[in-house]
């Protein structure tokens, strides 16, 4: 093995298992290694094996509750679905919604952590580390509406961050990964990307029209709410169905 993959593994090894931001995400960490990105699907084709190195990211989406210490101790604004400037009663363990690409930068800026990369994303959503396979679910390859929370539920509404846990997790214990909101990721969207994406932590950096969406949202149905499946948004959108998680390397 070489040096470098030597050094990458032991600092793997010698990490904690899950950290805490001082906003009180949970953040779970991802080994390094390969994994299975895409499918055949055409913007998310072909698969193809991709190297990250080890990261951490987010146990759930970031919540109102999170969100509303970052809103206090900055004076950012409130998503417009606040009455009043706060967490509408009972949400304030769901994703935080409304907001867009900057909105989520900021957070992430205020909190130490950042936006995943599409790739960890992916990794996180849908690699089984000890089967070495790549789930269609995060729970695995039969959609189950009992699972997570899609336009098949019929609920038409955010619902409480790990409602569907341990049931829907991934393999990794990544919570809310299929369904709830849309996660805007670090990239730009590009539905060529990956006929010519580097091998090793891929992130598109090229600016483009629209900022990548992972996960699906609670109107979206199930196909559209596979690990693989890509989306983009200008990231000046904002809208019900619009959350994010956050992620970070190892220290």
């Amino acid at each position: 093995m070489e040096t470098r993959e030597l050094l990458k593994r032991s600092i793997t090894l010698g990490a904690p298992k899950t950290i805490t931001t001082k906003a009180g995400n949970e953040l779970i960490l991802i080994p390094m290694g390969e994994f299975i990105m895409g499918d055949q699907e055409i913007a998310n084709a072909p698969p193809h094996p991709v190297y990250l190195d080890s990261y951490y990211i987010g146990r759930d989406p970031v919540t109102n509750a999170e969100y509303k210490k970052f809103v206090e101790a900055t004076g950012a604004s409130v998503p417009q679905h606040w009455q009043n400037g706060a967490i509408p009663r009972g949400l304030e363990n769901h994703p935080v919604v409304n907001v867009n690409w900057d909105d989520a930068m900021a957070y992430c800026n205020w909190a130490g952590v950042r936006l995943p990369t599409e790739a960890e994303w992916e990794k996180a959503a849908s690699w089984h580390e000890a089967r070495r396979i790549k789930r269609k679910w995060p729970w695995g390859d039969q959609f189950d509406a009992n699972k997570c929370n899609t336009s098949e539920t019929g609920i038409k509404a955010t619902t409480p961050v790990g409602k569907y846990s341990p049931q829907g997790d991934s393999a990794y214990g990544c919570r809310d990964m299929a369904g709830n909101v849309w996660e805007w990721c670090a990239d730009w969207f590009d539905e060529n990307y990956y006929a010519n994406s580097p091998r090793e932590n891929p992130r598109n950096d090229t600016p483009a029209q629209y900022r990548v969406l992972r996960g699906a949202a609670f109107l979206v149905a199930a196909d559209d709410a596979r690990c693989a499946c890509r989306d983009g948004l200008d990231p000046d959108g904002r809208g019900i169905g619009f959350g994010f998680r956050v992620a970070v390397p190892p220290a």
